[in-house]
């Protein structure tokens, strides 16, 4: 799922001179999920990411597996989230300058 939202994302990030470093546990591990919801999410955590990096950067995703979970880390070196927004992050329908 990481790797097919990586394609959507390519030409973005090269444009915005943005690395990917990814770093798999496994190939071809399995995860029982919605596909769609996922690849969502990991498409707009990487789309967060550049608008972050407005001069380009790195973003780092590491997928790592603990007993039966699978965890997914997704980070960045860009400039942060402000802290006037840190408390509203996850409300939706909120406009952010």
């Amino acid at each position: 799922m990481i790797d097919d939202t990586l394609k959507l994302v390519r030409i973005k990030l090269d444009q915005q001179k943005i690395d990917i470093i990814f770093k798999p546990f496994a190939e071809g591990t399995y995860v029982d999920v919605n596909k769609g919801q996922i690849l969502q999410v990991i498409l707009n955590l990487i789309l967060n990411a550049t608008q972050a990096m407005p001069n380009g950067g790195t973003i780092y995703i590491e997928t790592t597996i603990e007993g039966e979970l699978t965890h997914m880390t997704i980070s960045d070196n860009g400039i942060g989230i402000p802290q006037a927004i840190k408390d509203n992050i996850f409300e939706p329908h909120i406009l952010f300058e």
